[in-house]
C-alpha cells in the first residue's frame, strides 16, 4: 500500500492545496479524494471550476446540497451565471442560497435581477446586502436606484461605494451621474480628482465634460491624451468634437481609426460624414 493509499481525508485536502500550483491534475485527484472520503465536495468543485471542468464541478456542487445548502447553491449561481450565461438557472439557485441564509447570495440575486432590468425587485435584496456589510452591493444598488429614477439615493449609493474605493470605475458611475444631473463643475472636480490619483479610465469622461461645458479644445486634448493611454473610446468622441469644430478631414481620420477599431458609433458617424452633399 503507497503512503497515498493511507491519507485520511484532511491529508488529501492538504496534498490537493500543496499540488495546486505545481501539479493541478493531481491535485484535483486529490481533492477528488478528499470528496469522496470525508465530503469535500465544496472544494472539490470549486478546483473543478477553477480548472474549467463546469460539468463536473456542478455535480460536486449538487453532492454538496445535502451538507452546505447554502454555499452549494451560492457557487452553482456563480457557475451558471459567470460560465454558462443561465440567468434562470442562476436567479434560481441564488434564492434558493438566500432561503438557506447566505447573505452573499443577496447581492449576488439582486445584481443578476439589475442585469434583467428587474431593479425593483433588486433593491430590497441589496439593501439588505449592504445593511449585512457587504460593501460590493453599493455599485448594484446604485444602479437599481437610477434604473427606477430614485437619482438622489443612487448618488448615494455611488458615492459611497466611490468614498470606499471599491474600485477605479465607481468614479465613472458617479461622475456619469453627476453629468445627467447637470452638474458638469463637480463631475469635472471628481474626473480630475481621480486623474491626480493616476485614474486614466476618466479621461474620455473629462473630455466629455469639457466639450458640454463649451471648452473643446479643452475636450481633444484629453481625448488624445485619452488614446495614447490606451483608451479607444476616445477616438469617436474626438472626431465629433474635430466635426463640430469644421476639422472635417481630422473627424473623418479619427471616426475610421475607432471604427478600424470595432468601435460601431464611429463607423455610423464616419458613414454621416461621408453622406453625399455634407461640407
Amino acid at each position: 500500500m503507497s503512503a497515498e493509499e493511507q491519507l485520511d481525508p484532511e491529508e488529501w485536502l492538504e496534498l490537493g492545496d500543496r499540488l495546486a500550483n505545481d501539479d493541478p491534475q493531481r491535485s484535483l485527484l486529490a481533492y477528488q479524494q478528499a470528496a469522496e472520503q470525508g465530503g469535500y465536495w465544496l472544494t472539490y468543485g470549486n478546483a473543478l471550476s477553477n480548472s474549467g471542468k463546469i460539468a463536473e464541478a456542478i455535480q460536486a456542487y449538487t453532492l454538496a446540497l445535502a451538507d452546505d445548502p447554502a454555499i452549494a447553491h451560492r457557487n452553482l449561481g456563480i457557475v451558471y451565471h459567470d460560465d454558462l450565461e443561465d440567468m434562470a438557472l442562476a436567479e434560481q439557485h441564488f434564492r434558493q442560497a438566500v432561503e438557506a441564509g447566505d447573505e452573499v447570495s443577496s447581492r449576488l440575486l439582486g445584481e443578476v435581477l439589475v442585469d434583467q432590468d428587474r431593479p425593483q425587485e433588486a433593491i430590497e435584496l441589496l439593501e439588505s446586502a449592504r445593511a449585512g456589510g457587504d460593501p460590493r452591493a453599493l455599485v448594484s444598488l446604485g444602479w437599481a436606484y437610477k434604473m427606477t429614477g430614485h437619482l438622489p439615493e443612487a448618488e448615494a449609493a455611488f458615492r459611497a461605494a466611490h468614498d470606499m474605493d471599491l474600485d477605479e470605475e465607481t468614479v465613472l458611475y458617479l461622475g456619469n451621474l453627476l453629468q445627467e444631473l447637470g452638474r458638469l463643475d463637480e463631475a469635472a472636480a471628481l474626473y480630475e480628482q481621480a486623474l491626480r490619483a493616476g485614474n486614466d479610465a476618466v479621461l474620455v469622461n473629462l473630455g466629455n465634460v469639457r466639450s458640454e461645458q463649451g471648452r473643446p479644445h479643452e475636450a481633444i486634448a484629453f481625448y488624445r491624451e485619452a488614446i495614447a493611454s490606451g483608451d479607444n473610446d476616445g477616438w469617436n468622441n474626438l472626431g465629433h468634437t474635430l466635426q463640430h469644430l469644421g476639422h472635417l478631414e481630422e473627424a473623418r481620420e479619427a471616426y475610421t481609426t475607432g471604427a478600424e477599431l470595432g468601435d460601431t458609433v464611429a463607423a455610423a458617424n464616419l458613414r454621416a460624414l461621408n453622406e453625399p452633399g455634407y461640407r
